[in-house]
């Protein structure tokens, strides 16, 4: 009788995606990354998949204006570059902080290891993917002025077929008074951009890209 292959390393063993993986061989590969390093980039599909083994990393996200809208450190445990499994961009960038001891898989390599996203669990790891990075973006959606707000809101809106919603809850989404709400909007239909009334329906989208980009 053969024996079982085993994963390469004994600290596989204890390792969530080591057992996974049995009895074949775990496609991560540990590698150690210096101070600096990044492991994953912000506006691209990433090439891999990277479990943090032990030491720190720093994932952080810029808004279209290049401000800061987001920021947390990762330790042990920790999943980067899933967006591989789709072939979506990255909505972060993670970098090590310090020393970092990591297990790198390419994105090929767990794509195979993973399988076909037509089966239950794929489909779900599919949608769960798809999910976080909705969240990721209505968080961008809630940084930058008020009209900047309003502006990627009302583009979020007509590319993924939001619902429409009271100015209450809008204002409570993109997190400002309702007031201030009342006023950035005014500003948009002094400008041409949306149209009166209740629908706010997009007049000059060229111009609400511009104003969503730029902040202003």
């Amino acid at each position: 009788m053969a024996a079982k292959p085993l994963n390469p390393s004994p600290d596989c063993d204890d390792c969530p995606l080591g057992r996974a993986s049995l009895p074949e061989p775990c496609p991560f590969r540990e590698r150690v990354v210096q101070k600096g390093a990044v492991l994953v980039r912000q506006g691209l599909v990433p090439l891999s998949v990277t479990r943090v083994k032990s030491g720190a990393v720093l994932v952080a996200a810029v808004g279209p204006a290049g401000e800061d809208v987001g920021c947390a450190t990762r330790g042990e445990g920790a999943m980067l570059g899933l967006e591989a499994l789709t072939g979506a961009t990255s909505s972060y960038q993670a970098s090590a902080q310090q020393r970092t001891t990591v297990c790198t898989a390419s994105a090929g390599a767990f794509r195979t290891w993973v399988g076909d996203l037509g089966s239950r669990a794929g489909t779900l790891l599919d949608l769960v993917l798809r999910e976080t990075r909705r969240r990721e973006e209505e968080r961008v959606t809630s940084s930058g002025s008020a009209t900047s707000r309003v502006a990627r809101y009302l583009l979020d809106r007509e590319q993924n077929g939001g619902a429409r919603v009271t100015f209450a809850v809008i204002a409570r989404m993109l997190r400002m008074r309702p007031e201030t709400l009342s006023r950035a909007i005014a500003q948009l239909r002094e400008d041409g951009v949306v149209s009166r009334g209740k629908a706010l329906e997009i007049l000059d989208r060229p111009r609400l890209v511009g104003i969503a980009e730029r902040g202003a």
